[in-house]
C-alpha cells in the first residue's frame, strides 16, 4: 500500500478542527484536518492521488471540514434561487412573457412553474444578467412541451445559448418534435466569460389553443469540481460518514445530484411487486375499481397491466396511486404510463406529492397529461432534494369524465445507492 505521510507538530498530531476551522476552501487545511503532510494545492492534484483522497474521506474530521467548502464542490449553481426578476440580484430578461409565466420562474429553482413567451410570437428569449463577469461552464435547461390534445404535435424548434451585449451564439441545438406533454432536459457544456446570458429561439414556440414550448428551469454551473469526478464520488461511497453528511448538506446534495456521475446512475428505486407489501414497501391507493385492478399492478414491472380507481360515478375525482419505502429516501424523477379508457387518457391535471408521515402531502411536481387514444410514456424531472416515505401520483381531474382512473406503470427514480 503506498505511504501517506501524516501531519505532527511538535511530536503529537496537531489537526485543525474541521468543524469550525478557516478559511473552507484551502487544500492544505483539509489534508491537515486528516493528518497528512502533501504538498497538493489544488483539487486536480488530490483526485490524482486516490490513496490521499481515500485517507480523506475515510477521515471525519476531514469530512467535516469538506462539508464546509462549497467551492470544492465545483458545479454549483451560478443563478441564485429568484423570487422576482430582480431579487435576490442580478435580472432576469425576457423579449415576452405570458401573465403569470415570467422571465423570474426559469431561474426560480421550482420545476412546477415556468417561462412562457407570447403566442405567435417569432425570436422569443429568457435569460439572465449577471452582477459581473461570470466563467460558465455548464448549462442546464429543462423543457416543456405541451400540445393541447392528440389533435397537435409540438414541432422541432431550434435555440441558441447566446452571451454579452450583442448576444454571440454560443451553441445551437434543436428540440425534437414531440406529440404528447413531455419535459426534456438539455445539458450543454460551454466555456464562456460573460455577464448576461440567454437562450434564444427564432421559431414560433407557441400557437394560441395549439401547442407551447415552455422552459421550466435554467441553470449555469461554473468550474467543475469534485462532484462532477466519477473516482471522487466512488471514493466517497466508500465511506458511509462522508455520503451522510455531504448529502445532508443542500449545497453539496444539489452539486452531487447536478453532477455527470450521478446523473449516469439515476437507477429504479420501487422492485418489482408481485403484492401491496411484496418484497418490500406498500403500494397504496384511495381505491380500486375491482379485486383485477389492485395498485401494485402499477408497479409489477409490467406495462400492460394497471391500477384502476373507482369510476367518478361512484367517486369523483381526486384519486391517488403511490408507494411507501421502508426508510425515507430522495426521488429525482418519475416515469408514468398513462393509461385509457374509451379513446381518452383518464389522467389530466395531477401532482407528484410526497410524506413522511403518510397524511401531510406536500406538491413537488405538477402537471398536465395529453388527451391520447392510446397508452403512453412521459417522464418528469423533479424538483426534491429532501427524503421522503411516502411518493404518490394525486389525480384532480381526466379526459375521459366519469371513467375510472388508469394508470399502468408508475415508477420513481434516485441516485444509485452509496
Amino acid at each position: 500500500m503506498k505511504q501517506l505521510n501524516l501531519y505532527y507538530i511538535g511530536g503529537s498530531d496537531q489537526r485543525p478542527e474541521g468543524r469550525t476551522v478557516v478559511p473552507t476552501d484551502d487544500i492544505q487545511i483539509w489534508l491537515k484536518c486528516a493528518g497528512l503532510n502533501k504538498p497538493y494545492t489544488t483539487l486536480a492534484e488530490v483526485l490524482a492521488d486516490s490513496s490521499t483522497l481515500e485517507a480523506l474521506i475515510a477521515d471525519s474530521n476531514a469530512v467535516d471540514y469538506l462539508v464546509r467548502s462549497k467551492s470544492f464542490a465545483g458545479n454549483l449553481p451560478l443563478v441564485p434561487t429568484m423570487t422576482s426578476d430582480t431579487t435576490p440580484s442580478g435580472e432576469c430578461i425576457t423579449a415576452h412573457e405570458r401573465t403569470g409565466n415570467e422571465a423570474y420562474k426559469a431561474f426560480d429553482g421550482d420545476s412546477s412553474t415556468l417561462w412562457s413567451g407570447y403566442a405567435g410570437e417569432t425570436n422569443q428569449y429568457v435569460g439572465y444578467i449577471f452582477p459581473s463577469s461570470k466563467k460558465i461552464k455548464k448549462c442546464i435547461i429543462t423543457f416543456n412541451q405541451t400540445p393541447s390534445s392528440s389533435s397537435y404535435t409540438v414541432p422541432q424548434t431550434t435555440w441558441k445559448i447566446q452571451k454579452g451585449s450583442s448576444w454571440e451564439n454560443v451553441e445551437t441545438f434543436t428540440l425534437p418534435a414531440s406529440s404528447v406533454v413531455k419535459n426534456t432536459t438539455i445539458t450543454k457544456v460551454i466555456d464562456i466569460d460573460t455577464d448576461r446570458v440567454r437562450i434564444f429561439s427564432p421559431d414560433t414556440i407557441y400557437v394560441s389553443g395549439q401547442y407551447n414550448t415552455r422552459i421550466q428551469e435554467i441553470q449555469f454551473y461554473t468550474e467543475d469540481g469534485l462532484c462532477d469526478n466519477a473516482t471522487a464520488m466512488s471514493y466517497i461511497g466508500l465511506n458511509n460518514y462522508a455520503s451522510n453528511t455531504l448529502l445532508a448538506d443542500s449545497d453539496w446534495n444539489d452539486a452531487i445530484q447536478n453532477s455527470q456521475y450521478f446523473e449516469s446512475v439515476d437507477n429504479v428505486k420501487v422492485p418489482a411487486m408481485t403484492s401491496s407489501n411484496t418484497p418490500s414497501g406498500e403500494c397504496f391507493a384511495d381505491s380500486q375499481y375491482s379485486s383485477s385492478y389492485p395498485p401494485y399492478l402499477a408497479f409489477d414491472g409490467n406495462d400492460s397491466t394497471q391500477w384502476a380507481s373507482v369510476d367518478g360515478n361512484t367517486s369523483p375525482y381526486p384519486h391517488y396511486l403511490g408507494y411507501r419505502f421502508d426508510s425515507p429516501i430522495c426521488i429525482k424523477k418519475v416515469k408514468i404510463r398513462f393509461g385509457i379508457a374509451n379513446s381518452h387518457n383518464t389522467i389530466k391535471n395531477f401532482a407528484i406529492q410526497a410524506s413522511n408521515n403518510g397524511s401531510d402531502y406536500t406538491d413537488i411536481f405538477s402537471g398536465v397529461a395529453n388527451d391520447s387514444s392510446s397508452t403512453y410514456d412521459a417522464e418528469y424531472t423533479l424538483s426534491n432534494n429532501n427524503n421522503y416515505n411516502y411518493y404518490r401520483l394525486y389525480v384532480t381531474t381526466s379526459y375521459a369524465g366519469t371513467n375510472a382512473c388508469i394508470c399502468n406503470t408508475l415508477q420513481f427514480y434516485g441516485r444509485a445507492d452509496i
